[in-house]
């Protein structure tokens, strides 16, 4: 019994993928170029959120003389909504997840949550279960939240209409 296609054909097809025409792993290889990117784009409006928290903290504490508890909240929540508003422009297609801006944001908040809370547990185990100091614990809180959030809105919140997790 003779394969489909002629032999011609599967050589000429052989090593490439069979939807795209790109060579085998070639869509895998676009993918990962992609979400690294993706990564990228993220960390640098992380980056620019951040300097607007603590510009906004900074401004509230200083200028404004609000209490440094109130400065923090609002300052977080500035920052929390330019990181949603990059991060929609820059990083995330949100068309392609088929939710409305409101739920985006509102799984963005719950997920900025998220960050909060691990934050504060990493920072509450490394200094007192571990008696490290408090800087080491909110810097290993600060990585692994970041990644933990990312990969919270990559997959979850951002995710595209129809692709499965």
């Amino acid at each position: 019994m003779q394969e489909p296609g002629n032999s011609a054909e599967r050589q000429a097809g052989a090593g490439q993928h069979r939807f795209s025409g790109l060579p085998e792993g070639g869509v895998l290889q676009v993918a990962h170029r992609v979400a690294r990117l993706q990564f990228v784009r993220y960390a640098i409006v992380s980056a620019v959120s951040l300097a607007v928290d603590f510009g906004s903290f900074l401004f509230l504490l200083n200028i404004s003389g609000v209490r440094p508890t109130v400065a923090g909240v609002v300052s977080y929540m500035i920052g929390l909504v330019v990181h949603f508003l990059l991060s929609v422009r820059f990083v995330f297609d949100a068309v392609a997840t088929g939710k409305s801006t409101s739920r985006l944001m509102s799984g963005y908040a719950v997920s900025g949550l998220a960050g909060v809370a691990m934050t504060w547990a990493i920072i509450a185990v490394t200094t007192s279960l571990a008696s490290l100091p408090p800087t080491l614990g909110k810097a290993l809180a600060v990585v692994t939240s970041f990644l933990a959030v990312y990969a919270l809105r990559r997959s979850v919140i951002f995710r595209p209409r129809g692709e499965t997790a």
